[in-house]
């Protein structure tokens, strides 16, 4: 079963197939459980949790859009199970210094704000030179259409042109990895 894909598993889940839901626990338990680890250090809450959220996912298989990323939905289950065990249980999530921003607070966004560093990083390093310099230019050194035309040494109407290409590009890279 393993050649099938998470969308088709989750729709046989949907059907009724344990067999199904047996096979997305083997893609993404282990997965889980050190996802959780990273954040609450401790191996036998970190299995609880995934396991608790295991459970839901299952008890909740009908509200999942399979034509959605099945991955992200199943981490966020995984990640607000934690925060709802924390919060239950009065215990304080232990501080991990890569998910604290300057003062600690608004831990939750700085966590939030970093996965989507991460994607966006890893989509710039899959697209072509060509967007990849123009998406760089445009956003992170905030030049104007007619500066970047200078330094690529191109008309205005090219650079319009290439940095509407260059979104594109990213965007889809950016949907293809929420799936």
């Amino acid at each position: 079963m393993s050649e099938i894909n998470d969308q088709e598993l989750v729709i046989k889940v949907k059907a009724g197939d344990f067999l199904a839901y047996e096979e997305l626990v083997k893609r993404y338990e282990f997965k889980l459980i050190r996802y959780i680890h990273n954040w609450t250090r401790d191996d036998g809450l970190a299995e609880e949790v995934v396991q608790d959220a295991l459970f839901k996912l299952y008890k909740n298989i009908n509200k999942v859009d399979e034509a959605q990323g099945f991955a992200g939905y199943l981490y966020k289950i995984a990640r607000n199970e934690l925060m709802s065990r924390f919060r239950k249980e009065k215990m304080v999530l232990p501080l991990i210094e890569e998910y604290v921003g300057d003062n600690g607070e608004h831990l939750y966004e700085d966590i939030d704000r970093k996965d989507t560093q991460k994607k966006v990083k890893k989509a710039l390093g899959e697209i072509k030179d060509k967007h990849r310099k123009i998406l760089e230019l445009y956003f992170f050194e905030e030049l104007s259409y007619k500066r970047m035309g200078e330094l690529l040494g191109v008309p205005l109407n090219t650079i319009k042109t290439n940095l509407r290409r260059a979104k594109a590009a990213m965007l889809n890279k950016l949907k293809n990895e929420k799936r």
